[in-house]
């Protein structure tokens, strides 16, 4: 399943305490074990492949517009 949110922010909670944020997010997997996505980094504008196991996320938010 591939998602697109376009200008977006993907903020994802780990049980850890750590905040990450994503920028221009594609969903490409979305399952019951795994969210992956490509995202635009920051740092050197290139597309990028991140990958969550859900067991690490306790929460997440997205922001689009």
């Amino acid at each position: 399943m591939k998602k697109t949110m376009t200008d977006s922010l993907l903020h994802i909670f780990t049980g850890e305490g750590n905040t990450f944020t994503f920028h221009n997010v594609t969903i490409l997997t979305d399952n019951e074990s795994t969210l992956s996505f490509s995202y635009g980094a920051l740092s050197d504008g290139r597309v990028k492949v991140a990958e969550f196991s859900k067991k690490r996320i306790v929460g997440f938010s997205s922001t689009q517009g």
